[in-house]
């Protein structure tokens, strides 16, 4: 882009000569691409508006300090409220990210649950009847199938776990244990990111 160019630009936003301007720009690069699901440029464009006020809520914010006893509640200062309020196509919310940082794949998963369902003889009897069917269904049905039946295996596996732990260990064990391990994997998995998300899920803006 041209010197020329960016002055149009610049002008065009109200900007005059002879004043500072300051360029606020945020990368995307590796993991963030896919959790974002923005490997393909050609769905950045759609997406522009919601990774911006991800990037100016949920990345970075320039707050008043002391106009809130709260993080979450402070002021935002009448510069970032600019670069907040920015549009490109359209008003947007932030955008989703789902992270994975590692842990079991969601085929590893799928896997091991398959093969304990299988093994105490509860898995669903109809794909057997309907696998040669499958190939004709349109996408939504399929969709629909598909959900039902992973809902079917993943309901008969955590009622197999209740009754099998519970029987095994009583009630109160096992519900200890499982509060551990569930804290135990947050925090092994746990970013800065989850912190920022908690305090930040408030919308900006001037606040009482």
């Amino acid at each position: 882009m041209t010197v020329n160019l960016l002055e149009q630009l610049q002008r065009r936003s109200g900007w005059h000569p002879g004043t500072n301007v300051t360029r606020l720009e945020f990368q995307l690069r590796g993991t963030a691409l896919d959790e974002f699901g923005l490997r393909d440029p050609d769905q950045l464009e759609g997406s522009l508006d919601a990774i911006w006020q991800y990037a100016v809520q949920r990345w970075l914010r320039l707050a008043l300090p002391g106009s809130a006893s709260r993080l979450s509640r402070c002021r935002l200062d009448p510069r970032w409220e600019a670069v907040a309020s920015t549009i490109f196509e359209h008003e947007s919310t932030p955008a989703q990210r789902q992270r994975v940082r590692g842990g079991a794949t969601a085929e590893n998963a799928l896997g091991t649950l398959i093969s304990r369902v299988g093994g105490i003889g509860r898995l669903p009897t109809h794909c057997n009847d309907e696998l040669q069917s499958l190939v004709r269904v349109d996408p939504d049905a399929l969709a629909a199938w598909l959900q039902s039946t992973l809902e079917a295996i993943f309901s008969t596996g955590a009622k197999d776990a209740f009754e099998t732990l519970v029987r095994k260990y009583g009630v109160h064990e096992v519900a200890v244990r499982l509060a551990a391990k569930v804290n135990a994997t947050r925090a092994r998995f746990w970013s800065v990111d989850d912190l920022l998300d908690g305090l930040l899920d408030e919308p900006t803006g001037h606040r009482d």
